[in-house]
């Protein structure tokens, strides 16, 4: 029977411990195995550590902690000397797992496409709108998931766009919701992006504001801004998403 110490002097049994545990538990002594067979005395030692889908079983905070435990490992394996260096490939589904590859400067990320008859390897990369990456552009860049989030980064640098497309160049504050929708107006007039118009006119909950016709990404930003408007109809969560895709290609097309 297999007793596992989870803190000092307590110990417990491996088959209590949950399947999250259990898998690192598994996957770490495998890993401890396959390096121990290693002989210290054939010089330059570098090897490759290969994990599919390590996120499985794992908690989300486990699961962000992964990457700094296989670093730890790694450390450990090569001050006993066991091995030089070490390549980690990860297969991962995980927006958390990818993020923090991103802490460090050599890591490089693929996204892998399997149409049915072929497998096509591309590279991803980033254009943070922030000092720091969310999980929204992740998810979309790597996992190609759209979210309102997202919508509310990319709206949020098209605003800055705008506002330095003055002379002299506006605080954001300045920048109104007509002075982003005729920004997009004139790239559309101007032919440098095709920009549709909503298909129905925003209704503003205000007296005496007659209903406006928004290019796709205002209309969007309104709606997802400003649920206590009731005036204006429900968007079908099917319709939204289709909406709300295209409303990201145009804006990150353009910041």
């Amino acid at each position: 029977m297999l007793n596992v110490r989870i803190d000092k002097g307590i110990y417990t049994k491996i088959e209590w411990l949950s399947s999250s545990e259990r898998e690192s538990i598994r996957l770490f002594s495998l890993m401890y195995q396959c390096v121990s067979l290693i002989n210290p005395k054939w010089g330059v030692k570098n090897i490759a550590i290969i994990i599919d889908e390590p996120e499985l079983h794992l908690h989300p905070t486990n699961a962000e902690l992964f990457i700094s435990w296989i670093e730890k490992a790694v450390s450990l394996f090569s001050s006993s000397n066991h091995i030089t260096s070490a390549q980690i490939l990860l297969a991962t589904h995980s927006p958390l797992i990818a993020k923090k590859c991103l802490d460090y400067d050599n890591h490089a990320i693929r996204h892998i496409e399997d149409n049915g008859t072929s497998v096509t390897i591309k590279q991803k990369g980033l254009k943070p709108l922030r000092r720091v990456v969310s999980y929204a552009e992740i998810m979309y860049r790597y996992f190609d998931v759209v979210s309102s989030d997202f919508h509310d980064e990319l709206y949020g640098a098209l605003m800055k766009k705008v506002a330095n497309s003055y002379s002299p160049p506006k605080d954001t504050s300045a920048i109104k919701t007509k002075c982003v929708d005729n920004y997009l107006r004139t790239m559309h007039n101007q032919g440098v992006l095709i920009i549709k118009d909503f298909p129905v006119k925003w209704e503003n909950d205000r007296l005496g504001i007659q209903p406006y016709s928004y290019k796709i990404p205002v209309y969007l930003r309104n709606y997802i801004h400003h649920p206590e408007n009731t005036k204006n109809a429900q968007i079908p969560h099917s319709d939204f998403e289709v909406y709300l895709r295209e409303s990201i290609e145009i804006m990150d097309a353009i910041v």
